[in-house]
C-alpha cells in the first residue's frame, strides 16, 4: 500500500481581526487552511472558544455547511460547547464527565527546560516536594473560600483548598523533606525563584487550579522534574499513547493521606539510574507530545490524517 502525505486542509472563515489565533501557538504549519468549506477536510474555528462563543453573528458562518467543525476551548471552564458537530479540544474536563467528541489537549506554558537549561538530579536519602505560589487564605477571604468550597463536590472543590490540604499533609511528615514557598494571595513571584524550587526538587506539587488541569504539571515536565499529581477526575493528553506512570506520580484526591507513603513508595522503588531516566522521560515527554507546539502537530497532522492517508 502506498501512502500519500497531505496537509489537513480546514476553512477557518473570516476571522476577528486582532483577536488572537489558536494556532499561533504553532511554530510550523500544521493545517492548509483553504479558500473555501467545499474544499476543507473540517471547519477549524481559530479563536478560543470563551471569546467567541457568545458572537452569533460571527459563528453564524459556520452554521449549515455539513462538515464537522474543531473546537478550542483553553481555560478553566468546563462546560459542553453547545455547537453541533464539533470535536473540542479542551485544556480542562472531568474523565467521569467527558464526551466522546471532547479531546484534552495540554495548556499552554512556557518551554522553561529551553530556557532554563535541563539538568538532572541525583537520587538521595529522602525525597523532597516543592511548591512555589498561593496556598494560604486568611481573614475574610478564607471564611468565603471556605463557603463555596462546601458547596461543591470533591475534584470540584477548588485548587486552592487541595493545595493547602496537601501541603498540610506533606509538612508534618517526616518521609518527606518539603520545599515550599508558600503565599496568601495570587502573587506569582520570580520566575527565577519558580524555576530554582523545581529544580532543586524531586517531585513538583501540581495540584488543580480552578479548572481541572494544571500548568504546573507541564512546566514540571519542560525541566524534567516528576510532577506530583493530585488527582480530580483527570484526564491527561493522548494517555493511551503516554506512559505517564513513568514519571509522575498520580495520587487521588480521595486519598491525599497517603501521601507521603505515596512518595516515598514510589521514590524508594527507582534505582539512581532509574530516577535520572524518569527525569529523562518527563523532559521527552513534554517535548515530543506535550508542548502545545508539538501537540498541535502531531494531532492535526497525523491522528486526524490518518483516514485520509492512502
Amino acid at each position: 500500500m502506498v501512502y500519500i502525505k497531505k496537509m489537513l486542509k480546514v476553512w477557518t472563515g473570516k476571522k476577528i481581526h486582532g483577536l488572537p489565533e489558536v494556532l499561533a501557538y504553532s511554530s510550523t504549519q500544521v493545517v492548509e487552511e483553504v479558500a473555501s468549506a467545499e474544499e476543507a477536510d473540517y471547519l477549524l474555528i481559530p479563536h478560543n472558544w470563551t471569546h467567541v462563543r457568545d458572537n452569533t453573528a460571527y459563528l453564524k458562518q459556520f452554521e449549515q455547511i455539513g462538515k464537522k467543525s474543531i473546537v478550542f476551548w483553553l481555560g478553566d471552564g468546563s462546560e459542553k460547547v453547545r455547537w453541533p458537530n464539533t470535536i473540542v479540544f479542551r485544556t480542562s474536563g472531568y474523565k467521569s464527565d467527558l464526551a466522546s467528541n471532547e479531546i484534552i489537549m495540554p495548556t499552554v506554558v512556557e518551554d522553561l527546560g529551553a530556557k532554563y537549561n535541563i539538568t538532572t538530579r541525583a537520587k538521595g536519602l529522602t525525597p523532597s516536594v516543592g511548591f512555589v505560589g498561593w496556598a494560604r487564605q486568611t481573614g475574610f477571604a478564607a471564611l468565603k473560600s471556605t463557603v463555596k468550597n462546601a458547596f461543591k463536590s470533591g475534584p470540584r472543590k477548588k485548587g486552592l483548598y487541595l493545595r493547602q490540604k496537601a501541603v498540610d499533609i506533606l509538612s508534618h511528615s517526616s518521609l518527606i523533606e518539603t520545599n515550599f514557598i508558600l503565599r496568601t494571595g495570587y502573587k506569582t513571584g520570580s520566575q527565577d525563584e519558580f524555576v530554582k524550587n523545581m529544580k532543586g526538587s524531586d517531585f513538583a506539587l501540581a495540584p488543580k487550579g480552578d479548572g481541572n488541569y494544571s500548568g504546573r504539571f507541564y512546566e514540571a515536565l519542560s525541566l524534567g522534574r516528576l510532577p506530583l499529581l493530585i488527582d480530580t477526575d483527570c484526564v491527561l493528553p493522548l494517555e493511551n499513547e503516554i506512559d505517564y506512570d513513568k514519571f509522575v506520580l498520580r495520587v487521588p484526591y480521595t486519598q491525599m493521606e497517603e501521601l507521603p507513603e505515596r512518595i516515598s513508595k514510589f521514590y524508594n522503588s527507582l534505582s539512581d539510574e532509574g530516577f535520572r531516566q524518569a527525569q529523562v522521560a518527563a523532559r521527552e515527554a513534554f517535548q515530543n507530545y506535550l508542548n502545545v507546539t508539538t501537540y498541535l502537530g502531531y494531532v492535526l497532522r497525523k491522528v486526524f490524517l490518518q483516514k485520509y492517508e492512502r
